[in-house]
């Protein structure tokens, strides 16, 4: 319809889709990170379960394992600033230093599984971040460094510890040895629920 002078053109009537229709997907799938979609989360439970310092092992299918702190390590749970990630880990060895080259990663310092990889300095104390899987440093995660609250808000991926190579014919051996995400989360509920109660039992 034309519009004839003088009179003002009345705008179409602008139809807003619902909500759930105004964005790609609603499932949660959909917007994992890329730790979540393409790696296997296992777990190292600490033998000293009052220490409780728990690791995340994120394996991928080519056999890289990245190493992170698990939700039950100290640092997460009680939500402590770290002020400083520690890669001088003794007087002989700097993290730092570590360097690679080519498709075998040549280079790499060679981890055991109680290798130290960092250690996180609190206000409190410091917390030591072993290796956990044998093998050959790939690199340190450099972010961590530079904002070490990503180990507490992105501990499954951008605030990732370090990126291991495990000793050939080994991956299949360190993966048996950790233990899987309901392996985990049933542990920690059982020791949240025995805490529940000795706190009751106190009061």
């Amino acid at each position: 319809m034309e519009v004839g002078e003088g009179e003002k053109e009345v705008p179409e009537k602008l139809v807003v889709p619902a909500i759930q229709y105004s964005i790609p997907s609603t499932d949660h799938a959909d917007y994992r990170t890329v730790t979540q979609r393409y790696y296997t989360p296992l777990y190292h439970l600490d033998p000293d379960r009052a220490r409780g310092e728990d690791l995340l092992v994120l394996c991928h299918s080519n056999k890289i394992c990245l190493i992170a702190l698990a939700p039950s390590h100290p640092v997460i749970r009680r939500r402590l600033a770290v002020t400083r990630v520690n890669l001088d880990v003794s007087k002989n060895i700097d993290r730092k230093s570590n360097k690679t080259s080519g498709k075998s990663k040549k280079g790499g310092q060679a981890l055991q599984k109680d290798s130290v990889l960092a250690i996180l300095e609190t206000e409190g104390r410091s917390y030591k971040v072993a290796a956990v899987v044998p093998g050959k440093l790939i690199c340190m995660n450099k972010v961590i460094s530079e904002d070490p609250g990503k180990l507490i808000t992105h501990h499954d991926s951008l605030g990732h510890v370090a990126i291991v190579l495990p000793t050939k014919g080994q991956y299949d051996h360190v993966r048996a040895a950790l233990a899987t995400q309901e392996d985990y989360d049933q542990k920690i509920r059982e020791e949240e629920l025995e805490e529940g109660r000795e706190e009751e039992a106190v009061s």
